[in-house]
């Protein structure tokens, strides 16, 4: 995740990210924001045991260094965005949690 995996005060780790996805190993492939604005991105994979396979990071850094700014950097709290692969489009939708 290039220099924003060192976070700072100007780069708060205020949301996780699987380590798949962290690492670059899978790209994101589903991304989650709770009611209260905190966001998980993963690689959409059902291989995620335990708290050890996300790591915290900034939001706005993972967008960045995703690519995923334009596309679901505005999703409201509350909603979920996921597609098939880096190519396709996001399908947005209000969480059922």
């Amino acid at each position: 995740m290039g220099n924003h995996n060192m976070h700072n005060a100007d780069h708060a780790a205020d949301s996780l990210i699987c380590t798949h996805a962290f690492s670059a190993e899978r790209p994101i492939l589903y991304v989650y924001r709770e009611d209260d604005g905190f966001w998980t991105f993963t690689c959409g994979g059902t291989d995620h045991e335990d708290r050890r396979d996300v790591v915290p990071v900034c939001h706005d850094c993972a967008l960045e260094e995703h690519g995923l700014t334009s596309a679901i950097g505005d999703l409201p709290p509350g909603f979920e965005a996921s597609r098939d692969a880096v190519d396709a489009n996001w399908k947005t939708r209000r969480s059922s949690d």
